[in-house]
């Protein structure tokens, strides 16, 4: 009788540890050190008292931080990243790293919705070319749409197209280094064309009504997520004739600022932007110079005025 009750007391005693253990989120030895146990002991009582956990497999660690369950290792995924970013053709990347067009078009695709997700919820980055897209479509948008080959041919319509265009809107502005004050210049126009084509009908104003102040006072209630947003919705459903600026504008913005003349510290800082976005879940806490991006009226004064010189100057050329 006595070793009986020996052996139950022992029993409620490992019993208590085990499900303890089970019910924790520490590690079987980081337990067994934490509350002082053999850790063989605990094995063989954890053995005897959950039979379903022997020989249970372990949970396979992905090889790389970007994609859950990928085959590719973490050099090969920053490979691809730098070829996305660089334009380099899909066949060559794919022979490069010896793997299939399949799969290198897969992480290509999937890198773009990681760059114009970036662009959405942190506008300031990749040069700030991400507050571009506030403008809506450019007129070469379809050209531009068509940059990149799909894996599905029969893909067509403007909706399949939007995350091709403003994926290749980013990277073709991003070569410019732009000011603080120019991407201020473009949010400023964006919130400008929410405001004549929905903000003003429902809040019974007319276009007279918009000023500076205005614009500032919308910044706290139309997030820019949203004005992008429906820039580009308003091209989808309305086609060309949706297109918010005129070829000459979207052509003064362009030729008003010359192509970044460093090319590998361009590279670099989109490359470190890029990975910055698709970490941002994991650390939260980490920031950028551009999260502390404010606009300032007069810097913004400045580039409007140098824009309408420019397009002054051509009509008088002309």
């Amino acid at each position: 009788m006595a070793n009986t009750k020996k052996r139950s007391a022992k029993s409620e005693f490992w019993e208590a540890h085990v499900l303890a253990w089970k019910r924790g989120k520490l590690t079987q030895s980081e337990y067994c050190i934490q509350n002082k146990l053999s850790e063989s002991s605990f094995s063989k009582w954890k053995a005897k008292l959950l039979p379903s956990l022997r020989g249970a497999r372990k949970t396979r660690k992905p090889k790389n931080k970007y994609y859950k369950h990928s085959k590719l290792s973490n050099a090969q995924v920053e490979t691809l990243f730098a070829a996305f970013l660089c334009d380099i053709p899909v066949k060559d990347i794919a022979k490069k790293l010896a793997i299939s067009e399949a799969s290198a078009y897969k992480y290509y695709d999937l890198i773009r919705l990681d760059l114009i997700d970036g662009a959405l919820n942190y506008p300031q980055l990749f040069f700030g070319a991400g507050m571009l897209l506030t403008l809506g479509a450019p007129p070469d948008v379809d050209k531009l749409a068509k940059r990149f080959k799909h894996t599905n041919p029969s893909i067509k319509g403007r909706e399949n197209l939007i995350y091709h265009a403003i994926g290749n809107v980013l990277i073709c502005h991003s070569l410019r280094k732009w000011s603080i004050a120019e991407t201020y210049y473009f949010w400023f126009q964006g919130l400008r064309m929410y405001f004549l084509k929905h903000y003003s009908e429902n809040h019974g104003l007319v276009e007279e009504d918009w000023n500076f102040e205005l614009a500032i006072q919308m910044q706290n209630e139309v997030p820019i997520m949203k004005l992008t947003v429906t820039a580009w919705l308003d091209w989808i459903r309305g086609g060309d004739k949706a297109a918010q600026f005129s070829s000459d504008v979207w052509e003064a913005i362009r030729d008003q600022h010359d192509y970044h003349t460093d090319a590998k510290f361009w590279f670099s800082t989109m490359l470190q932007n890029l990975k910055w976005v698709v970490e941002r879940k994991q650390s939260s806490k980490r920031n950028t110079y551009w999260d502390f991006f404010k606009p300032n009226k007069a810097d913004f004064l400045e580039v409007n005025e140098r824009i309408h010189k420019y397009l002054q100057n051509k009509e008088n050329t002309t």
